[in-house]
């Protein structure tokens, strides 16, 4: 399969496009997608550019890529939520920038209909965020207008978060429309 990796730390031009093994579930727990879109975060940069270097260290080479949106393909034997064919977003931490991944299904949750494979995965972190502040029972914000104006006003109330007084601001003014939340 096609991936993009990097066998150094620098710049854009350490990634390079290369010719690796299409990865096979490893884990009972995972879920093979075959990839759609990828998302391009700051992290990604800052890792590839060596700054994380102390606090998350990568092994060369390295595939970069933390969200992704696409297809699943294939699934461990405890997989439960997920079949082939089934339309997700992931968080898999890594290995993203590539045609098929793997991620533990804890860290793949369905893609709204209303969302293209671009879109959706723009969302994933942001969806991990309301979750975990779900869990924790906490608001991230009573004010999401006064949270920060760079970020866009809109207050998306996760699928995690409904229900629990979690209030959690994403970075895209069309996200809460789009996904039919409100």
């Amino acid at each position: 399969m096609k991936a993009m990796q990097y066998k150094a730390f620098g710049g854009s031009e350490v990634i390079e496009q290369v010719e690796v093994a299409t990865p096979s579930i490893q884990n009972e727990n995972d879920v093979l997608i075959q990839v759609k879109a990828a998302s391009v975060n700051p992290i990604d940069m800052k890792i590839r550019m060596g700054f994380m270097k102390q606090i998350r260290p990568v092994e060369m080479p390295f595939i970069p890529g933390g969200e992704v949106a696409g297809i699943v393909v294939a699934t461990g034997e405890k997989v439960s939520k997920f079949k082939a064919g089934d339309e997700v977003i992931a968080i898999p931490l890594k290995n993203g920038y590539a045609q098929f991944v793997v991620a533990n299904e804890n860290f793949v949750v369905p893609k709204p209909q209303s969302l293209s494979f671009e879109e959706a995965a723009s969302i994933g972190v942001r969806y991990r965020d309301c979750s975990i502040c779900s869990f924790y029972g906490r608001e991230v914000s009573k004010r999401p207008e006064s949270f920060n104006p760079g970020w866009g006003r809109c207050s998306w109330r996760g699928y995690g978060a409904n229900g629990k007084g979690c209030r959690c601001i994403c970075d895209c003014h069309c996200i809460r429309r789009r996904c039919g939340l409100s």
